[in-house]
C-alpha cells in the first residue's frame, strides 16, 4: 500500500474529517489556544475547555494574556495539566502580541520564518507548531503525531523509531502539495488511529487488515 492509497482508502471508509473544529468567529486564535490544550489529552476534554473560556469571553489571545492565571487554570481544568497550560497560554499569548500584535500578523510570515517563530515559544513543539501552521495559518506543512507513526508502521510503510521530522518530510514527499489532502488525511489518521488501529487494534473489523503488516505477521504465528 502506498501513502496515497492510504488517504483515499481512509476518506472512502471514514468520510470528509472538515477539521480543524471550531466554535468562534476567531478561528486562528481558537486553533492555537485548542492545540495548546490538546497536548496529553483527548480532544472531548479540550472542548468542554474551549466552551468554558467561550463562556468568560477569554478565548483570544488578549482575553487570556489579561486574564488571571488562577482563572485560567479553573476554566481549562477539564483538559489536565491545567496549571502548566494556563502558564504555557499566558507566555505564548504575552509574547505573540508583544512581538507581532496578533497571530494573525505572525502566519502572514513565509512559512520558514513563521515555524522558527512558533517553535521559539514555550510549550510550543513541532506537532503543535505544525497543527497552527497547517490549520490557523494554511500553510502547506503536514502534521505527523504518535498515530501516524504506530499506523503506518503496522501498514509496513514505515521502519524505525518515532522521529517526527524525518516522518513528516517522508509523508509530504509521496503526497501532491495539497492543503486540503494535507488537512483531511492528518484527520483521518487521527480518527483511524482512534476507533479501530488503537493501541490495542480492532483487526477483525479493520477495512485494511489485508493489507496490513503486522495484521498479516500475527496471523503467522
Amino acid at each position: 500500500m502506498e501513502v496515497m492509497e492510504l488517504y483515499v482508502e481512509l476518506q472512502k471508509r471514514l468520510g470528509r474529517q472538515e477539521w480543524w473544529p471550531t466554535k468562534s468567529n476567531n478561528e486562528k486564535e481558537e486553533i492555537l489556544i485548542g492545540a495548546i490544550l490538546t497536548q496529553q489529552t483527548k480532544w472531548e476534554n479540550v472542548e468542554k475547555a474551549i466552551d468554558n473560556l467561550m463562556r468568560n469571553d477569554l478565548l483570544s489571545l488578549s482575553g487570556i494574556a489579561n486574564a488571571s492565571t488562577k482563572r485560567l487554570e479553573e476554566l481549562i481544568k477539564p483538559c489536565g495539566f491545567s496549571k502548566l497550560k494556563a502558564k504555557r497560554l499566558k507566555q505564548v499569548a504575552k509574547l505573540i502580541l508583544k512581538q507581532y500584535s496578533s497571530l494573525e500578523e505572525l502566519l502572514k510570515l513565509p512559512l520558514d520564518s513563521a515555524r522558527k517563530t512558533l517553535l521559539a515559544l514555550p510549550g510550543i513543539g513541532y506537532e503543535t507548531c505544525d497543527a497552527v501552521l497547517l490549520y490557523a495559518g494554511n500553510k502547506p506543512i503536514f502534521v505527523v503525531d504518535r498515530y501516524t507513526h504506530r499506523i503506518f508502521v503496522r501498514l509496513g510503510l514505515w521502519k524505525g523509531r518515532y522521529n517526527y521530522e524525518r516522518l513528516r518530510k517522508f509523508v509530504e514527499a509521496k503526497l501532491p502539495k495539497k492543503l486540503a489532502i494535507y488537512k483531511e488525511f492528518h484527520a483521518l489518521i487521527d480518527e483511524f488511529a482512534k476507533r479501530i488501529c488503537t493501541a490495542n487494534p480492532k483487526c477483525e473489523s479493520c477495512f485494511l487488515r489485508k493489507r496490513c503488516k503486522a495484521f498479516k505477521e500475527e496471523r503467522r504465528k
